[in-house]
């Protein structure tokens, strides 16, 4: 990435950053030593973010309701309940008049009339049509089973394929195992020095990173890069900017001295050479850490202006801050490496249990292919069968009748009978009742409607029971407990009672029912409303802070962020810090949601009298 590039990374962030410290209306900050400066405190509360929070909106509905649709269509001949009325179970509600169902009576006759037909064309044999339809099914079976034929064929490859690779793994893992059993002439032990080498060369990389981005600011290479704000630069402390220069000035002569043979090492030099430079390595990553702490405080002692902005001096600490962490990093693998050659000469032992991994891999492997040709033979399997359907169904069609082929006629010749009675059936269902006691809640029709079969007429519910039915994320389903105390509206109280094993084929999301608990609810049948899970699962694992650089103090060996004690004066409290993304860094340790501290610690130090503005 170009230097350029980085100073503009999160910008749009470190614009927001700068809102939020020196918001319009609050007082800008002053270097008047003899009034205490006016700051912005912030809680830790407002940089969470917690995994397992589950809300959703859902719908307000009766435990007991129901909703009575019309099994018959019909026009309404007389209504004996209104909206708001109580009524008990099995009392009347609607009655439809029936003069409709004479006529299905007679369609019912005509459909026998058609059914007995069909059967009578079934006796008189197949048509030319009928019969090549038939032949056209048995060609696709035939190429169906061609195809599924092609199909195992490809699974016994593909099987072979599989064995064939797991076995080449056994036998590597065999040979790693005899390579270990030689000590310090094995191919393990030369391949851990490789490792190193790429670590050593890796760091130098960092380095000359770490001195094009520190030379930005300094300007001791690129004597003009810093013109604009050289005057200003670390005008607080200039014993800061004094370290940062003799710390480039040692890290850069160090690394002109090294660069040259680090660049000629490779994995075949000798062990001895490549563990000088690996000491060398460590050295040279030392000296760049206590140059980036310098940066920092060169940075912290740089007051923001017009040629050397807030957000463009929070980028610069980001940088930095990424490149200790960088540093860092490298010092880690140069140890691992180290340690791993310690272990490389105790091997062996990896070595067999890898071995008896890939063993038991083959032996997977064979039992996998075994099952891949097992359904592709039951797929086989299954083509043959469809085949031996379709060309029984054109044996049949090109046959005479039998009794037993006429026997779905004669039994759609029947089913038009049912019919027929169930016409006769319907005009019972015209007279509907209540099946539940419970108050009207739908009631739209007047004498003279027309109702539509399965339309619905009455809803009834029972309103001393409410529940919300609402709809949640398969991924926030591991959240949830029966019995979990939920939020409705924020105030009303109620419980996780029901969730479905499954997600609804709809929605695609997984529907949950909330029991309200709270007897004084004020909410209705059919309000949408927000619901607020409070889920049991949640605990301080699940809580992460992700805090501005700009709130971070950062020394040679530890991080602070600023507090205000109650003599009104700036104290630190040290934390732990993560990995930094954009212009914000994760704090592993330290924090506690209540605490509140000092926005932007540019400019302040430890002692300062300062006037808080608590943000809320």
């Amino acid at each position: 990435m170009k230097k350029k590039t980085k100073i503009g990374i999160g910008l749009a962030t470190a614009l927001l950053l700068t809102f939020l410290i020196f918001k319009p209306g609050g007082p800008p900050p002053s270097d008047n030593s003899d009034s205490p400066r006016t700051i912005s405190l912030v809680s830790a509360s407002d940089f969470q973010s917690i995994e397992g929070y589950v809300s959703a909106v859902g719908e307000v509905e009766s435990v007991d309701q129901v909703t009575l649709s019309s099994e018959v269509s019909g026009t309404v001949q007389a209504i004996y309940a209104e909206i708001g009325d109580y009524v008990n179970a099995g009392d009347p509600l609607l009655k439809l008049e029936s003069g409709t169902y004479d006529a299905q009576l007679a369609q019912a006759s005509a459909t026998i009339d058609k059914a007995q037909a069909a059967l009578n064309q079934v006796l008189a044999g197949a048509s030319p049509e009928e019969i090549a339809q038939a032949a056209a099914s048995v060609a696709q079976a035939e190429a169906n089973l061609n195809s599924a034929e092609v199909a195992y064929r490809q699974a016994e490859l593909t099987a072979q394929q599989t064995i064939d690779e797991a076995a080449a793994a056994l036998e590597t893992a065999e040979n790693n195992l005899r390579l270990a059993e030689e000590g310090d002439s094995s191919d393990l032990l030369n391949d851990e020095y490789a490792d190193l080498v790429n670590t050593i060369k890796g760091a130098y990389t960092v380095i000359i990173d770490i001195l094009e981005d520190s030379d930005e600011i300094l300007g001791l290479e690129n004597e003009s890069i810093n013109d604009a704000f050289e005057d200003t630069l670390s005008s607080r402390d200039s014993q800061a900017l004094v370290n940062a220069e003799n710390t480039y000035n040692a890290l850069l002569k160090q690394l002109n001295a090294q660069l040259s043979n680090v660049n000629a090492l490779n994995s075949s030099s000798s062990y001895e050479v490549i563990e000088s430079h690996s000491d060398l390595a460590q050295s040279i990553l030392e000296e760049a850490e206590e140059h980036l702490y310098a940066m920092l405080d060169v940075m912290n002692a740089t007051p923001e202006s017009s040629n050397l902005t807030a957000t463009q001096i929070n980028t610069y600490v980001g940088t930095f801050t990424t490149n200790l962490t960088s540093v860092q990093n490298r010092m880690g693998s140069l140890t691992d490496d180290l340690q791993a050659l310690s272990s490389a000469q105790l091997s062996y032992d990896n070595a067999y249990v890898i071995y008896e991994s890939e063993l038991i891999d083959y032996d997977q492997a064979q039992s996998s292919a075994e099952n891949t040709i097992a359904a592709a033979q039951a797929s086989l399997d299954i083509q043959e069968a469809s085949l031996n359907v379709s060309q029984s169904a054109y044996d049949l069609l090109v046959a005479d009748p039998r009794e037993v082929d006429l026997a779905s006629y004669k039994a759609s010749v029947a089913e038009a009978y049912a019919s027929y009675q169930l016409a006769a059936v319907n005009q019972g269902k015209t007279f509907i009742t209540a099946p539940i006691s419970g108050q009207v809640s739908v009631m739209s029709l007047r004498q003279g409607d027309l109702v539509g079969a399965a339309q619905a007429v009455i809803s009834l519910v029972n309103v001393d029971q409410l529940q919300v039915t609402a709809y949640i994320s398969a991924d926030d389903l591991k959240w949830l407990r029966l019995g979990d105390p939920v939020l409705v509206n924020e105030r009303i109280e109620a419980e996780v009672y029901r969730v479905s094993p499954s997600i609804n084929p709809t929605t695609k999301k997984i529907e949950i029912q909330v029991l309200i608990t709270d007897e004084e609810a004020d909410i209705t049948v059919g309000e949408f409303v927000q619901i607020e899970v409070l889920s049991s699962q949640v605990n301080e694992e699940n809580i992460q802070y992700f805090l501005p650089l700009a709130a971070i103090k950062v020394n040679s060996s530890k991080s602070y962020i600023y507090v205000v004690n109650e003599q009104g004066l700036i104290d630190q409290h040290e934390v732990e810090l993560g990995e930094v993304s954009g212009e914000s860094v994760e704090i592993l340790s330290g924090l506690s949601p209540e605490l509140q501290f000092v926005s932007s610690v540019r400019g302040l130090s430890v002692g300062d009298s300062v006037k808080a503005l608590n943000v809320e």
